[in-house]
């Protein structure tokens, strides 16, 4: 699975950022197509590592994360 990531043009180049999806229920998924859904399990580990989401042609960075891994972009 091809994940979508928006580099940094800053200093260091080798800094990337995953980008998720929401669909028009706000599940996530890797890709545009909606497709690859987003598991549960991933949620903790792509928000420490700054994970940004795109709905309805806006970028949202996420608010909070569950230990569980349920991640809320406040959309």
């Amino acid at each position: 699975m091809k994940k979508t990531r928006i580099f940094d043009d800053a200093v260091d180049k080798n800094v990337a950022k995953v980008v998720v999806f929401a669909d028009t229920n706000k599940d996530l998924f890797y890709d545009a197509e909606f497709t690859t859904e987003v598991p549960v399990e991933d949620g903790l580990n792509l928000f420490a590592k700054g994970v940004v989401c795109l709905y309805n042609g806006s970028y949202y960075a996420p608010v909070s994360c569950t230990a569980a891994g349920a991640i809320s972009f406040g959309i």
